[in-house]
Parts: C-alpha cells; structure tokens; sequence
C-alpha cells in the first residue's frame, strides 16, 4: 500500500514539473509566438472513461495556411498539452489530428498572428489565451458487396446503399445516423461514443440477403466484420415510336449462365437459342420496363408483342447486358418500326372468304388463304398512338 502511494505522488509530480516546463518553455521564447492549449475527452466520453487514462501524446496539432501548408506542428503531451510555435504573421489555420477514425470538436479553428505577437482565435480562446480542442469519438466502418460474379467486371462494391445506425439502450433503438456507400462500398460514421449500436441496410430497387449487424464500441474504432450483402439489382430500358411512348409491350431476360432469378416468370414458349427464359416485364405508360432482383452475370433482353391480332417489329431484336454491382439502364431506346395485322374476311354467315384481295391506301397488299385470313406485314408506324390498328379493313354484312 505504501509502495503505491508512493508511486502515485511520484506521478503526479513529474505531471506537475512537466506543465510548468511546458509553460515555462513557452514563456522563454521572447522571440517566438505560438499558440497553446489543450486537447481533452468531451464531457460525455469523461463520464464514460472513469478510470480510464488516455495518452494524448498520440495527437498532433499544426498550423496551416487556407491552402493547407503545414506551417509547423507539435504532438501533444501526454496530459493533454500543446504549444506550437508560428514564426509568420498573417492568418492560419490551428488544425488537430488524432490517429484514423478520432473526431474532435472542433478539428480546426482560425487563428491571426498579429503586430504584438499574440495568438488569437474568436470564439475559441479560453481563459489565459488557451485554444482548447475536445476529443469526442471513434469510427464506425464497414462494407456493402456484391455477391461474386466469375467474368463479370464492375466497381469494386455497390454504390447508394443506405446504411443507419440505431443505438442500442434499454431493449429500445433510437436512429442517430444515416449515409451511403460510396464506390468502393464503403460506409462510415464519424464521432461515436462508447456504447451499443446496430446497423440496418436498405435500398429501393436492390435485395439484400445480409442487412443487418450489431456492434459495440469499446475504447477504439469498429470496423464491422461482415458485409452487407447485395444480391439483386434491377435492368431498365425504353421503347419508343417516334417520339412516343409505348405501353403494353413485353420484354424477356434471358441468359446462358444464371439459371434461376426471383422475378415475375416467363409463361410462353420462347426460342432456346438464347439460353434460359428466366424474366418477363411489361413496359407502362412511360413507356419503361423493369426487371428486379437481377443478379450479377450475363443476360439478354428481348422484346415480345404479339397481340391476337398484332404482331410488332422492334428494333434492335435483342440487348446484351452485363450486371455486375449496380443497377443498368439501357442507354438506347427499342424502337418501334413497324408491325403485321392478321385478320380475317368472312361472309354474312361467318365464313372465311379465300382469295380476297387487300388494299392498303389503294396499293394491292395481300391476299386472303382458304380460311380468310390475311396478313399485312411490316405496315409502317407513323405518329402512332393506339395500342391497337382498329378498321383496317372491313366488309358489310
């Protein structure tokens, strides 16, 4: 007991001989204006520590210009103390900087060196010309990927996803924070104190199978362990006549190497040559088809119409598309050129009349077959607006 009382003042005296070295250094140097104070933990990361001693040797405090030119810096001294000199007059920048992930507050204040030398911050200074720095918290990092596609290329992780932190007190969550991953998937939450916390990731368009985690933090920075896990994007496009939007039309996704897709099901025949029919979507008023919860590979986007009566002729006849860690509009519009109208020419009594023939605009176009049926091919769309050519032709009964 004795010894560790003895230990304890011995402490305490070398802190008390290093202050007043420190302040005495300062005051010295006659010549030389700089600017001190302290870094100290946040009133709430106080309450937390208890006992808890932190180094602050490990932090560094400089003097910048506007543009970001180290004018000269110092690291702190284990209680907390800075002095760093300025051998300039003008207007800087006094700038903390803890090790990757610590958050102060502030991180930087302005600072004017004038004619009498003194160093002077506004709305910064403390009493005795002290510029005090607080260290409120840690980083909370992770990552949002794809799943892994074999000759597949793309960024190097989902882009967009939402991710929010919840803190996690007495059974209840309560959101805090929320942000994006950026190119490289990375999320981040800057300034978080000690405690309980639990992430969710959502999206509007994409599947996740991995949204959610629990952690704590301790006494450092949390790098989450597992990523959140993107398993599905969506595949958009567009068709057009013209200028106008076409509704009604429907598109199919195929591919060679991806045989299963939770996504509405192709229930027509459809030719094997392009591989499996995994998808079909139907393009709406705007003239916009969608297929979700697409997962990264190799596909084929087809358009189909064919109506009891109408057949249309779109260009191109197929897309190729490569899905890898993000969603895939594609840049053109399908084009509507044209389309064939069957139709059928029938007596009083319902039968079909053979060998009738078709005009179109007074231009000889087709003939009907034993049954009556005829067929005009490749009619040319112009100004198009109805789903449906209603009238082409028409007998009297």
């Amino acid at each position: 007991m004795q010894q560790r009382k003895l230990n304890t003042m011995t402490s305490n005296l070398v802190l008390l001989f290093f202050l007043f070295l420190m302040r005495s250094i300062s005051a010295e140097f006659e010549g030389v204006t700089g600017c001190g104070g302290f870094v100290k933990a946040s009133p709430q990361l106080s309450k937390i520590m208890k006992d808890k001693t932190l180094d602050y040797s490990v932090i560094t405090v400089k003097v910048v210009t506007s543009e970001g030119t180290v004018k000269s810096s110092t690291e702190c001294a284990p209680t907390g103390y800075y002095f760093v000199p300025v051998y300039d007059k003008g207007n800087f920048f006094l700038q903390v900087q803890g090790p990757p992930g610590w958050a102060f507050e502030p991180s930087k204040v302005p600072i004017q060196i004038g004619e009498d030398n003194q160093c002077k911050s506004a709305g910064h200074q403390q009493e005795g010309g002290d510029i005090d720095f607080l260290f409120t918290g840690f980083t909370i990092s992770g990552k949002v990927a794809g799943e892994k596609c074999e000759g597949v290329s793309g960024s190097k992780g989902p882009e967009g996803v939402t991710v929010t932190l919840f803190i996690k007190q007495d059974g209840k969550l309560t959101e805090t924070k929320t942000t994006t991953s950026d190119s490289q998937g990375v999320y981040k939450f800057n300034n978080n104190a000690p405690g309980k916390y639990s992430l969710k990731a959502t999206h509007s368009s994409w599947s996740l199978s991995k949204d959610s985690a629990d952690i704590e933090v301790v006494w450092d920075n949390v790098q989450v362990k597992d990523p959140f896990l993107v398993t599905g994007y969506d595949v958009s496009g567009t068709i057009k006549s013209e200028d106008e939007k076409i509704s009604g039309v429907d598109f199919l996704l195929y591919s060679k190497t991806v045989k299963s897709v939770d996504c509405p099901k192709v229930t027509i025949e459809t030719p094997k040559d392009l591989g499996t029919a995994l998808c079909s979507a139907k393009s709406d008023s705007e003239g916009k088809f969608v297929f979700k919860n697409i997962p990264c590979g190799e596909y084929t986007v087809v358009p189909y119409y064919r109506g009891l009566n109408t057949t249309f002729d779109v260009e191109p006849n197929s897309v190729q598309v490569s899905v890898s860690t993000g969603s895939v509009t594609l840049k053109e519009s399908f084009q509507v050129l044209g389309f064939s109208v069957l139709g059928k020419v029938v007596d009083r009594n319902g039968k079909g009349l053979s060998d009738v023939k078709i005009h179109l605009n007074s231009k000889h176009k087709t003939t009907t077959d034993q049954q009556g049926v005829y067929k005009l091919d490749q009619f040319e769309v112009e100004h198009f607006k109805s789903k449906h050519l209603k009238n082409i032709i028409s007998f009297p009964h």
